[in-house]
């Protein structure tokens, strides 16, 4: 039989019937078992001594015309060359053969035959001779390329598809698996061909669960959608919302899993509710705050009444005046924060260069640094810094920043600023790393950096993270914590100039 390139597939044909002695191929026509092949018979050359009306019609001719042809000359251009070096393998062979080519003259619809082949002596003495029996397959042909097109397309949308796509056996092991799969999950196809998907894609005390799914599937056709985590090669997990359904015509236990990633809906809905939660505190604390520095301002002006009163008389009670009005000032500044927090910041940015609002906010620390061996390096490699930004927000969080890697690390500190320039969200952007040589931050600590009210200082309120984090959203880009040690990092990634 033929391949897809035109080169034939040598195989041994049935016994064809041969003609009895004193009988010529016409008188054969349509009433042998294999009434609808044609029958030819040519030399050893491929010309035509006789054919059947059956075969004439394939030919599209008449039989009488076929006499003394050459069968190649009738057959499509790509299985002119197959057909001659067939000649010769049959020939040097003496064995019936099986051949596959496609009949075609010009002005006449090509026809896909298959044609079995027999060397044989009509009669004694007389030249070698071949018995073709042609048969049509061109309509078979054209359901086969429907088919594999189909194939084809369904393979296609199979692999650019942005869900899981499983086809499972029986026992839960995974005969086929999609491109969207291996990209979450970090396994290659080779990896989990014939694995069982409970043991592969499915956490220990889950799999019986999973195992429920495809034997529910095999049972009643189809299984609602179940959320299950999916853990990666990479050791993370995704949540995956599973559904299964029996596959009709697969076989007896196949079953199609179909998976969607819901990994960051899930991300999205936390969130939403964080921030519902937290703009209900805000609201409450701004008012709290208000109502509450309205009664610092009266605590602060009975104070300042009682030191006029006293005087240097009483030291003592002065002394704990100051205190008092110590522990107001702490008491104020924490109020502030919490309404820096509440309040959305406004913005009024223009373009900025990066370096002279961190160099601004250096400077302004400068009375917390004292004599401290504190030193702050800049590697920005040529990076373009000039961003759209409001310069005195983004100076509070630089501020902020170095505030912290200060109270966190002990002399020598050294504080490095680097920048990179990066893509957010499709725009040229700036990468700022803010890292310093402390002892970075406990695993415990990294995962609540960014709450409000979280802090592992003794004095503090615990939003300064959380404030800087409002005010790089509020300008569309992002704030993360870096790699984990040696010291600590803050990441600051912000919109680059318009263009």
């Amino acid at each position: 039989m033929r391949n897809d390139n035109g080169v034939y597939i040598a195989g041994t044909a049935a016994r064809l019937d041969a003609p009895p002695p004193g009988y010529s191929f016409s008188q054969l026509e349509l009433t042998s078992p294999g009434s609808a092949d044609g029958h030819i018979r040519t030399d050893v050359q491929g010309m035509i001594l006789e054919a059947t009306d059956t075969a004439a019609d394939l030919l599209q001719c008449h039989r009488t015309f076929l006499i003394g042809k050459p069968l190649g000359l009738l057959l499509a251009k790509e299985s002119r060359l197959s057909f001659y070096d067939f000649l010769t393998c049959a020939l040097t062979n003496g064995k019936g053969r099986v051949f596959e080519m496609r009949l075609w003259r010009p002005g006449t619809a090509a026809h896909d035959v298959i044609a079995m082949v027999e060397l044989e002596k009509v009669n004694p003495g007389e030249p070698v001779s071949f018995h073709w029996q042609l048969r049509d397959v061109t309509s078979l042909r054209r359901i086969e390329h429907a088919l594999r097109a189909e194939r084809q397309l369904l393979d296609g949308v199979i692999d650019t598809a942005q869900a899981i796509i499983l086809v499972l056996d029986a026992t839960g092991r995974m005969l086929r698996t999609n491109r969207f799969l291996h990209e979450i999950s970090g396994y290659e196809r080779e990896e989990l061909h014939m694995r069982y998907w409970a043991e592969m894609l499915v956490l220990p005390h889950d799999r019986g669960y999973a195992q429920g799914l495809i034997h529910e599937a095999t049972r009643r056709g189809t299984v609602e959608p179940a959320v299950l985590p999916l853990p990666t090669r990479a050791g993370d997990r995704r949540s995956v919302a599973w559904s299964a359904r029996g596959l009709p015509g697969g076989g007896a236990g196949t079953v199609v899993l179909l998976g969607h990633d819901v990994t960051e809906l899930e991300k999205a809905q936390t969130e939403s509710l964080r921030v519902e939660r937290l703009a209900t505190i805000g609201q409450v604390a701004a008012g709290l705050a208000h109502e509450g520095r309205n009664a610092l301002q009266r605590i602060q002006a009975c104070l300042s009444l009682v030191v006029l009163r006293v005087g240097g008389q009483m030291p003592d009670i002065a002394d704990l005046v100051n205190r008092a009005q110590q522990a107001q000032d702490d008491l104020q500044h924490m109020f502030d924060d919490v309404l820096g927090y509440a309040a959305t910041p406004r913005l009024a940015p223009k373009p900025s260069d990066l370096s002279a609002v961190w160099r601004e906010a250096w400077a302004d620390l400068e009375g917390m640094r004292g004599q401290r061996d504190a030193e702050l390096i800049e590697e920005t490699d040529d990076t373009d810094l000039t961003c759209e930004i409001d310069r005195f927000q983004i100076k509070r969080v630089f501020r902020n920043l170095f505030e912290n890697a200060l109270a966190a690390t002990t002399d020598p500190v050294r504080i490095v600023v680097g920048c990179r320039p990066v893509r957010l969200a499709g725009r040229p952007s700036v990468r700022v790393s803010v890292h310093d040589n402390g002892p970075g931050f406990p695993p415990e600590v990294r995962q609540r950096l960014f709450e409000p009210f979280h802090t592992t200082k003794t004095r503090g309120t615990g939003l300064g993270l959380a404030i800087c984090r409002r005010i790089i959203e509020a300008h569309g880009g992002r704030i993360e914590v870096g790699k984990d040690g040696p010291g600590a990092e803050m990441i600051v990634t912000l919109p680059g100039r318009m263009s």
